[in-house]
């Protein structure tokens, strides 16, 4: 068995079970990885604050089985996630997702979701999610089949606001899965509407 901790001490252990020490050397070089890609942007005290490991969406695989926390791993893994939840005041919860491969080699992390939590964090980001839920509601969007989700979009080189201070947009996308029901998008910096369509499904 091997104790594949979390980045902070302080986090919750997490375990697979194996015998192979080459899966425990990789993990505790992910760990050191893990941590110095948070601590880029947050203190570690906000780290612990704001950030708790994601248990359900940690895993490795092997070719195309998974293998998630306290699992038996026999073979060699080719692919490891570490998921972690951030929770900003119980206003914003969202996940970020770390992806290596085989050689321990970052593969994919949503930079500019991170950039965006840290603007959660320095209370930059006005908007939380029920406050977008009460604009919705001013666009005839509510009940039981409402989607939400904390998007980001870079613009382009071609645009002028790429090499301004708002060179990327933080935005809700909330939707409402009914055919020609509303659907809109609202900056979650000044809660502007800026995109307004409905839904149309073909049979």
């Amino acid at each position: 068995m091997i104790i594949f901790t979390s980045c902070k001490k302080s986090a919750t252990e997490f375990e697979f079970k194996t015998k192979d020490r080459n899966i425990l050397n990789n993990v505790s070089l992910l760990n050191q990885k893990c941590e110095e890609l948070f601590l880029k942007s947050f203190s570690e005290k906000e780290f612990e604050k704001y950030f708790k490991l994601n248990s359900k969406e940690t895993y490795l695989r092997c070719e195309e089985n998974k293998f998630r926390l306290n699992d038996s791993v026999n073979c060699k893994p080719n692919f490891y996630r570490i998921s972690y939840d951030f929770s900003f005041e119980n206003k914003f919860q969202e996940t970020i997702e770390i992806d290596f491969d085989s050689l321990n080699r970052q593969i994919n992390i949503n930079t500019d979701l991170l950039k965006g939590l840290r603007r959660f964090a320095d209370n930059k980001i006005k908007i939380n999610r029920q406050t977008a839920l009460e604009i919705a509601r001013k666009y005839e969007i509510s009940g039981e089949n409402i989607n939400i989700f904390f998007k980001i979009y870079k613009y382009p080189k071609s645009s002028p606001k790429y090499k301004s201070k708002n060179s990327i947009l933080y935005y809700w996308e909330i939707t409402n899965e009914c055919n020609h029901c509303n659907s809109i998008s609202i900056d979650a910096e000044s809660g502007n509407v800026f995109e307004e369509r409905k839904s149309a499904y073909v049979y």
